[in-house]
């Protein structure tokens, strides 16, 4: 795919404004190479007046970067807007239908659009610029598994450890500490959950197995969260490298403590000016500062005493923030200090301080302000780090159908190799008809979801920095990280095989489910009113999901189908599906 390059102008810049269906997020231009967020990176070629170029051959393109779908685009054209839609003057789009009279992209439901046009001329009288762009998406089970407010952690980082009862108490990375009779706790007894020898590990989530009912108080952590009935309990929103479990008013004897945790990286950092923007997103989007642009080429302001201004540091995916160090475009003399929400303040002169002690995902940054003359901003400021780190291997297990293994995948951490023996395949949902195109060099980018075909059982997936070559552009379909439940009942269908129709997508139950690192298909209108979908041979045929066909919706045995995927008890002349081949009948 074509790279392409673009200037941003500084006097008139493109604004983009993200809206998700239930919340409203905006987020703003800055000088850089893209506009983006923690959701979308926006590439196009920057005019020196009034927006991104569709003329001349110029293209606008949008990405989701975790697996948002964008479901339509409300633009504004800058300059160039006279006959838009007439006199063959069209904007033309990847995906999605354009309306002219709102200025609408509709009906995208892809991860990516597009924008392009048919307008070649690059003199005044032909310019056409969009200024403003607003993205509608839905987060698309990007993934994660925190539960309540805790963070989110993608399951493609996630190792767990079990100890049971009487056993050795030492994992490969965690350890378990009870008493003298066991894995108690009650009766001042605790039991401690902490890292095994010097691995840095943060513990989110633990499953408590009790040998009877158990009905008193667990503690753990402040803000921990216990669920859970009789022999069962799960404590979860933790994100610690270590805790004690006691109770102060029941005792019980644990069978088996299982262990979810995550190993962290070694420090990193990174550094960049904070002087042209509002909004800066490092570590591939999952460190964003926010803050509040002072006048001119100052920085970020912090300064109270005139607009309540702050910054605030966000992380995602279980990145944890350590430290910061932040460098101020004049000398403070004040004699009030900085202020975090989280972490030691630490002046080191005039112009240089330092939140150390933060280890935590999120922080706000202010300062009292006791001299109203001045603003105190933030030219620079560097963000020391520690991430989950990604397993190097993912082993899929696939299910048989046609004489070869069928699954899905999908990962929102990284890039993945297939390998010898297994093809990889995009799906495209147009209409009612499906196409399957091979990714030739079986790499699985990043947040998109792919079928899977084996001559093995048990697939292993490889971490790797390669970029696929091949376009992932128009792929249908949606993936998740973590188990869940179907999404939107009635439109979803998850891959299986059965004797009738064969290896195809099958609607799923409305309690169905959908396994970690799988994908599926998100139907609508029309197309959701087939009870299930096959695949367009005329392209690349392939794939399926374990999705068991047991917690699919149930279908009649069925002999021969039309290219909708309705049963047919009388064919007549035309293509059928007939025991998951297409025929001619004449």
């Amino acid at each position: 795919m074509k790279k392409i390059f673009f200037v941003f102008a500084m006097l008139f810049m493109t604004v983009i404004s993200a809206l998700a269906e239930e919340s409203t997020e905006t987020f703003l231009t800055f000088t850089g190479t893209t506009y983006g967020d923690g959701h979308f990176t926006i590439e196009g070629t920057g005019s020196d007046e009034s927006g991104l170029f569709l003329h001349g051959g110029n293209t606008i393109t949008i990405k989701a970067k975790n697996g948002e779908k964008i479901s339509r685009v409300v633009f504004n054209i800058g300059y160039g807007a006279y006959g838009v839609g007439e006199y063959n003057r069209e904007i033309l789009v990847s995906h999605g239908d354009v309306d002219y009279s709102s200025s609408t992209i509709n009906n995208v439901d892809a991860t990516s659009l597009v924008i392009y046009s048919n307008i070649t001329g690059n003199d005044f009288s032909d310019y056409l610029e969009i200024d403003e762009i607003t993205v509608y998406y839905e987060l698309g089970n990007a993934g994660n598994n925190g539960e309540n407010n805790g963070p989110s952690i993608p399951d493609d980082y996630v190792q767990t450890e079990s100890f049971a009862n009487g056993g050795e108490y030492l994992g490969d990375n965690v350890k378990v500490e009870g008493n003298a009779n066991g894995l108690y706790i009650g009766n001042g007894k605790t039991i401690t959950i902490s890292p095994n020898n010097d691995n840095d590990v943060r513990i989110f989530k633990v499953d408590l197995e009790f040998s009877n009912q158990f009905n008193g108080t667990i503690n753990s952590l402040d803000g921990s969260v216990v669920e859970g009935s009789g022999t069962s309990k799960t404590i979860s929103n933790i994100f610690s490298p270590s805790l004690t479990i006691s109770s102060p008013d029941g005792s019980g004897l644990i069978s088996n403590i299982t262990v979810y945790y995550v190993k962290m990286s070694e420090e990193k950092n990174q550094t960049f000016d904070t002087k042209n923007g509002t909004e800066y997103f490092v570590a591939d989007g999952r460190i964003n500062v926010i803050g509040t642009w002072s006048d001119g080429v100052y920085g970020l302001k912090i300064d109270q005493a005139f607009d309540n201004d702050t910054v605030t540091v966000t992380s995602y995916n279980g990145l944890e923030i350590s430290k910061l160090d932040l460098h101020f475009y004049a000398r403070i003399l004040y004699s009030t200090p900085i202020e975090s929400t989280v972490g030691t303040v630490t002046k080191n002169d005039s112009h240089e301080w330092t939140i150390s002690d933060i280890n935590s995902t999120s922080l706000r940054i202010t300062h009292p302000g006791d001299d109203e003359r001045y603003e105190v901003s933030i030219d620079r400021i560097t963000v020391y780090y520690k991430e989950p780190v990604i397993n190097s291997e993912m082993v899929v297990a696939a299910s048989p159908g046609e004489g070869f293994y069928w699954t899905t995948f999908y990962s929102n951490a990284c890039n993945y190799q297939a390998p010898e023996g297994t093809e990889v395949y995009k799906v495209n949902l147009n209409g009612t008809k499906i196409t399957m195109n091979r990714i030739e060099d079986g790499i699985v980018t990043r947040c998109q979801g792919v079928v899977l075909k084996s001559t093995t059982e048990n697939i292993t997936m490889t971490k790797t920095d390669d970029e696929s070559s091949d376009d992932y552009y128009g792929n249908s379909l949606w993936g998740t990280s973590s188990r869940i439940t179907n999404p939107d009942p009635g439109n979803v269908y998850g891959l299986g095989y059965k004797e009738s129709a064969g290896v195809a997508f099958y609607k799923l139950k409305s309690t169905g489910t959908i396994g970690a690192n799988k994908a599926y298909l998100k139907a609508n209108n029309s197309a959701a009113a087939n009870a299930f979908f096959t695949f367009d041979f005329d392209a690349t045929a392939t794939g399926v999901d374990s999705i068991n066909a047991q917690e699919n919706e149930e279908n009649a045995e069925v002999k021969i189908y039309d290219l909708q995927g309705r049963r047919v008890a009388n064919p007549g002349k035309g293509i059928y599906i007939v025991n998951g081949k297409k025929v001619l009948m004449k």
